[in-house]
């Protein structure tokens, strides 16, 4: 590692909403306003242009000597794990001469739950607490680790924020779906139920847990709903890029192998130990 300071490039999931895709350039700005004297490029991992591959490879010159890639996901799921990382090792074996470094994903912090948590009011403060009730909705993903942390942010904004009813769902690949999720609110006394979205930016996500909360909410007259939409460009998000890059950068990044069903043999996951890191292509998923 020498004393220059690195470029940075940041990698989004990608969505084929515009909002989506325009929120991201936006935070890009941002960065590059807060690294002044840093270079700072993005690409998308799929549905989205540019894709991580060009973009990288469009991010780079003559004169580019280190990159610091930052994977801008909440959780560190098989995106950030295989993914993102493998196209990192592609451009290593590529770019030999250039010294690319890899940041975490943003994961838990008490810093990005109070900015979600600042779009949420009580639908009715003048009600008993014990009836209002919020419903966080994460992306869902086929890795165990990075579901348990939606519940664990659950738990702690129940904590935190003092809500007594506070319980987790997901819009994909994973229970309990957002109607499960809005019924086990419900059964447990909840008559004002706020749904709150864990995700950064727009996209048809955010539009199908919209939708599936107002079709729930068509069989369940007595409980009024208030839906939130994402969390959008944010200044934590900007804060907590620059504590990535600065572990990277040190060489001080830490994430957890202990739940990881890549590195330890996992009960049903035993398809996924010890894969290789690949790269994810534009169309790969086709639901964001």
């Amino acid at each position: 590692m020498t004393n220059e300071l690195s470029d940075i490039f940041i990698v989004g999931h990608g969505t084929k909403s515009a909002m989506g895709q325009e929120q991201l350039r936006t935070l890009v700005e941002m960065c590059s306003k807060h690294f002044q004297g840093r270079k700072v490029g993005y690409g998308f991992l799929e549905l989205a242009d540019p894709h991580l591959e060009t973009a990288l490879r469009g991010f780079i010159t003559k004169d580019t000597k280190e990159i610091t890639v930052i994977p801008l996901v909440l959780l560190g799921a098989g995106h950030a794990k295989s993914d993102i990382a493998g196209a990192v090792e592609a451009a290593r074996g590529e770019f030999t001469t250039i010294e690319f470094r890899y940041g975490r994903d943003l994961s838990i912090s008490i810093e990005l739950i109070d900015a979600f948590m600042e779009r949420y009011r009580p639908i009715d403060p003048s009600q008993e607490k014990n009836e209002e009730a919020i419903l966080l909705v994460g992306r869902g993903s086929s890795d165990p680790d990075a579901n348990s942390e939606v519940a664990k942010i659950a738990r702690m904004i129940t904590e935190i924020h003092q809500i007594s009813i506070v319980e987790s769902a997901f819009i994909s690949l994973t229970t309990p779906s957002v109607p499960q999720g809005l019924e086990r609110a419900y059964r447990l006394g909840a008559k004002r139920i706020t749904v709150l979205p864990y995700f950064l930016f727009a996209g048809a996500l955010i539009d199908r847990i919209s939708q599936q909360a107002k079709e729930w909410g068509v069989t369940h007259q007595d409980v009024t709903l208030g839906i939130h939409g994402e969390l959008g460009p944010h200044e934590v998000l900007v804060e907590l890029i620059a504590q990535r890059i600065a572990e990277a950068d040190g060489d001080r990044v830490q994430m957890s192998c202990d739940r990881c069903i890549y590195r330890i043999r996992t009960k049903n996951f035993e398809s996924n130990f010890g894969q290789p890191l690949v790269v994810a292509y534009p169309n790969d998923h086709h639901h964001h």
